[in-house]
């Protein structure tokens, strides 16, 4: 079969599946399995694919066409412009995440950028990820501060199994201590110029009406945040305070309607709310804190 044919009636029964971007979808299943560009694809449309290459494309369609979102199919994510080993172990990235990145990277100084500690004594930025998943957030923040070394926390030990084959897969491997614990009871005695977390945020009420694709596919563990959502919160904040050097700042990933919320509880962990940076929808979506003098 040609390829701009197979690519056409992918399109077609995904679409009539139901799935959201079925000409996206179709196009990313064919250039992974077949191993051809996206360049190649334009410039040869009627190059045949093999046999074998369209029956592994027809079981990879069907896991789609039943809810599977491409990213656990492929076991591969990008975000931050590097590909990512994703798991049914793993939180999937999602591009709003980068906003968390971007807005911790805008914050820093060029002297920290460089490498001095926020206390402007040492050298080395310290970053703490706590519920590290993937890895993504820790692991982008590094490449773009080569002199910063972190610590990656997660609950799940296979979690922290990806997240150190992906700091592997990117270079930073030997920067980052992974700690298996419940946020930050597995610290003491640390302290950090940064800290990080995209935790779990749903309401319990809400995760039955999830799409399929996250309720399905995310382990819940990364995606319930108790009764009203913020039961992580409560938890970060007040192990923020504990490891944030004076001075130091922290983000957070929001979920919808939670600001006013979460800054109250920075509030009575005793840390400053800076401001929440928007996502692209406008919606907030990090919260940055700060940690004033004691």
């Amino acid at each position: 079969m040609k390829l701009e044919t197979l690519i056409r009636q992918i399109r077609a029964d995904l679409a009539a599946a139901g799935v959201e971007t079925p000409g996206l979808d179709a196009r990313v299943l064919v250039r992974h399995i077949t191993g051809l560009s996206e360049a190649d694809m334009i410039a040869h449309p009627d190059a045949p694919v093999s046999g074998a290459h369209q029956a592994q494309i027809a079981a990879a369609v069907m896991r789609r066409r039943g809810g599977e979102p491409v990213s656990r199919i492929l076991g591969e994510r990008e975000f931050w412009g590097m590909s990512f080993k994703v798991t049914p172990d793993t939180l999937d990235p999602r591009a709003d995440t980068e906003v968390l990145v971007e807005a911790a990277l805008n914050a820093l100084s060029q002297r920290e950028r460089e490498g001095t500690r926020v206390s402007g004594e040492g050298e080395g930025l310290n970053i703490l990820d706590m519920g590290t998943g993937t890895g993504c957030i820790l692991i982008s923040l590094l490449k773009e501060l080569p002199a910063a070394r972190g610590v990656a926390l997660d609950l799940s030990l296979d979690a922290l199994r990806v997240a150190r084959e992906n700091a592997r897969r990117h270079g930073v491997e030997g920067r980052i201590s992974f700690l298996c614990g419940n946020w930050g009871d597995a610290l003491c005695g640390d302290s950090f110029d940064l800290v990080v977390s995209n935790p779990p945020y749903i309401r319990e009420s809400d995760i039955e009406s999830l799409q399929k694709e996250v309720k399905n596919h995310d382990p819940i563990l990364s995606l319930a945040g108790g009764k009203d959502g913020l039961a992580a919160y409560r938890v970060l904040f007040t192990a923020t305070k504990r490891l944030l050097v004076t001075g130091g700042r922290g983000f957070f990933e929001l979920g919808f309607g939670q600001l006013a919320e979460a800054m109250r509880l920075v509030d009575d962990s005793n840390l400053s709310p800076s401001r929440a940076h928007n996502d692209l929808a406008g919606i907030p979506r990090v919260l940055e804190i700060t940690n004033g003098e004691n």
